[in-house]
């Protein structure tokens, strides 16, 4: 880009060793613009608001872990998966799992966050953080906080965040897999801050 958002800046300095707290940013692009240069700057059209699935204030710690939800519904339960065996091991720290929903319906996301918990995912949870969703595609009417709360998550006491600025939906905070992460929000804003340990 010509001008680098914050984003870009926060994930410079992070590559180079300086992790700080991040901090939720005001706007968001919700359709990109067409590129011609490759420089261009994001097309922020819409307001940040982190969402809480329950409750109106949130502050929760462990050890996050997490990506492309797409991604790993496709590796629970191959040779690939890791993620129960992740969450035996640091289970004392407690594990705040981070998702980033692209493609699938909410049809979907409803049966694979079944299909996680049965296999133990949530077991040793402390917090799940869901980024803004790329589609919001539902086959009989749901909206993404019915169908957070119509999953297996409605039933699950932990602390739900949903709409954060970790998506395909640029600017985004950048996760470091593995780290302790601490995790703030509150009226629509929020923070992360990661310890490497």
């Amino acid at each position: 880009m010509e001008k680098l958002h914050q984003s870009q800046v926060d994930f410079l300095n992070m590559v180079s060793g300086k992790i700080e707290k991040y901090h939720s940013f005001d706007m968001y692009e919700d359709d990109g613009k067409d590129e011609v240069t490759g420089l261009e700057y994001y097309n922020l059209t819409k307001k940040v608001n982190w969402k809480v699935l329950k409750g109106s204030s949130l502050n929760f710690k462990g050890r996050i872990i997490g990506g492309c939800f797409d991604l790993i519904s496709d590796l629970i339960g191959t040779k690939y998966d890791g993620g129960v065996n992740f969450c035996k091991r640091y289970k004392e720290d407690g594990i705040i799992w981070y998702f980033d929903n692209c493609e699938k319906s909410l049809e979907d996301v409803i049966r694979i966050l079944w299909k996680m918990n049965e296999v133990g995912y949530f077991k040793y949870a402390k917090g799940i953080i869901f980024g803004r969703f790329g589609r919001v595609v539902s086959y009989y009417g749901y909206d993404i906080e019915s169908c957070l709360l119509d999953s297996v998550l409605g039933n699950l006491d932990i602390p739900i965040i949903y709409d954060a600025d970790i998506s395909h939906k640029s600017p985004c905070i950048n996760i470091i897999n593995g780290s302790i992460a601490t995790i703030k929000c509150s009226n629509g804003r929020g923070t992360i801050s990661f310890e490497l340990r």
